[in-house]
């Protein structure tokens, strides 16, 4: 058994002994250095040597470490967000001057969920861009930095709240030659009208629809006087879909339409109820992946629709 130690602190770079613990009795195994016996910021290394009741005694592998007065501190600058996206920015510092080595860059929901996160950056900016921020909901955003030499830290969750215009009216124009040599000016206007629930953000200058949090009805929650059997197209951007949940619903005088997006098989399933059926009849996209797309359903006419998708990003 253990009788007393010692213990030798030497500077990493030249070897010279700047600390010493000479042979005490003692059955510890731990020891704590006392503040300011060795100058922050200096590469060091330290033995042990122990010695038993009967004089043996046995000297460890030397050991390294860095000291320094202080972590390094990570300080987020004040969010100012007027868009579903934001670039976020932070600050690095060590009191001994101590490199950046890498960072993150993490966005956690209200109730603090992670969202998203940056991966590992090894730039000497601190500056990251999250995106589909959701109109007039709270978030928190936090930064973590890793000095040269390992030291972790990250800095305070800091919250904000998105809020910007969302426009309700989406104008699509097109225009083609026309005889004679004349240009010919055409242009859409997509209304949403009707309900909706949860929280839906129209993002992208109002041409898409972020329906992480809620459901679409198109004419409402009820008639809109479209019919389930009319020939048509409907396209669509979606940005976070939700898994296996309603994000567009088109209510008609004979029926309905419900669009879902799947995780698990990365299909769109578009669902058409008819009135006096119980069981829907199912279509389904090719698989996509990612975090936006675009849709298309084209009713070619009362049995066939095709439904196909591609990511945007």
């Amino acid at each position: 058994m253990q009788t007393s130690f010692a213990i030798n602190f030497y500077n990493n770079a030249n070897n010279n002994v700047i600390y010493t613990v000479s042979q005490t009795s003692s059955y510890a195994t731990t020891y704590s250095l006392p503040a300011n016996s060795i100058t922050p910021g200096t590469y060091i290394k330290f033995q042990v040597q122990v010695w038993a009741a009967d004089g043996s005694t046995a000297t460890s592998d030397f050991s390294s470490v860095y000291l320094a007065s202080s972590p390094p501190v990570v300080t987020v600058t004040t969010p100012n967000v007027a868009a579903p996206s934001y670039t976020f920015s932070a600050t690095y510092s060590q009191a001994e001057g101590v490199a950046l080595s890498n960072w993150q860059a993490f966005l956690y929901d209200v109730n603090q969920n992670l969202l998203q996160q940056s991966g590992i950056q090894t730039s000497s900016t601190l500056s990251w861009m999250f995106t589909g921020l959701q109109n007039s909901q709270y978030y928190y955003v936090q930064f973590q930095a890793t000095s040269a030499v390992g030291l972790i830290t990250n800095s305070t969750m800091v919250e904000f709240e998105p809020v910007y215009a969302t426009p309700m009216l989406n104008s699509i124009l097109t225009a083609q030659n026309v005889y004679p040599a004349a240009v010919q000016l055409t242009w859409d206007i997509l209304v949403i009208t009707g309900a909706t629930t949860g929280t839906v953000a129209y993002t992208n200058n109002g041409t898409a629809l972020d329906v992480r949090n809620g459901t679409v009805y198109f004419g409402g929650t009820s008639n809109s006087g479209l019919y389930v059997f009319e020939e048509g197209t409907y396209k669509f951007f979606i940005i976070n879909p939700a898994s296996r949940k309603d994000l567009i619903v088109v209510q008609g005088a004979n029926g309905s339409y419900h669009l879902q997006y799947h995780y698990g098989d990365g299909m769109f399933h578009l669902y058409k109820y008819v009135n006096g059926l119980t069981i829907p009849i199912i279509y389904q996209s090719n698989p996509v992946f990612g975090s936006s797309f675009f849709v298309g359903v084209q009713i070619v006419d009362s049995f066939n629709i095709e439904l196909y998708a591609e990511t945007v990003y």
